[in-house]
């Protein structure tokens, strides 16, 4: 093509696009005057805050499991906070490393900065930008403790693969479905059968994270730290921190 025709000019400055589609956003929105209704029903019930986690609060943790197919979900106030407490009570600690993705929010990650423990960056697969199993094998070392999956934008991870590794090296799956609210592998939902498995209501995750979370667990001994650490400090500071105290 000869210099200076159309073609040469990138569309971010007034050439042709090379993609003529039309964006659009298939997200089902709720109606704001819906939103506005419902909150206005629970402030004229004189209700703030739900900490014992029942009314509306338990109502969606119930419908969610039924969703799940899982014995339990916890509402919690971030998917950043469920996974810091996923991390927690797979005993992520100082000298450990959690093996995650290297295309994710970086709340897969800080969590673990959190638990003064290492992030272990993954490859991903190049066409569904998911963590790449054959690369999680090559980077699982003595001090490895867990891995940490994500499901990016409804893609799913292949499960059976990652299992197995953490079976062979005995390590805790931790599934990330942030973005896989519905999802399903093999026929079943995401994070049925996986010990810890996280969800949030973000529209765009790996750009923006938002308002709220859900931990869901299989186990039930673990699932007390999902909704509130704070029972168990005093094991966990004896164990693991002894020359600090809680701050309440």
């Amino acid at each position: 093509m000869d210099a200076g025709t159309a073609g040469d000019v990138l569309a971010l400055h007034g050439g042709t696009p090379a993609v003529s589609l039309e964006g659009h956003d298939t997200w089902e929105r709720i109606p704001a005057e819906a939103v506005k209704r419902r909150i206005g029903e629970l402030l004229d019930q004189g209700i703030i805050t739900l900490s014992g986690g029942g009314g509306v609060i338990g109502e969606f943790e119930a419908a969610f499991r039924e969703l799940a197919g899982t014995e339990h979900a916890l509402c919690m106030n971030s998917g950043t906070a469920s996974l810091h407490s996923a991390y927690f009570a797979a005993d992520v600690r100082p000298g450990t490393e959690v093996l995650v993705p290297s295309y994710t929010w970086h709340a897969t990650v800080t969590p673990v900065l959190h638990c003064s423990a290492t992030p272990v960056f993954c490859d991903i697969e190049p066409d569904t930008l998911v963590i790449d199993p054959e690369d999680v094998e090559r980077k699982v070392t003595e001090r490895s403790r867990a891995i940490c999956v994500v499901h990016a934008w409804g893609n799913v991870v292949d499960m059976d693969a990652i299992m197995a590794i953490a079976e062979k090296h005995g390590l805790v799956v931790i599934e990330d479905a942030s973005h896989a609210h519905g999802a399903a592998y093999k026929g079943r939902p995401v994070g049925g059968d996986w010990p810890h498995r996280l969800f949030q209501p973000a529209g765009t995750e790996s750009r923006d994270r938002r308002r709220g979370g859900r931990g869901r667990d299989q186990r039930s001994r673990v699932a007390g730290p999902h909704v509130a650490p704070w029972p168990f400090w005093p094991d966990y500071q004896r164990r693991r921190m002894p020359h600090l105290r809680p701050s309440r």
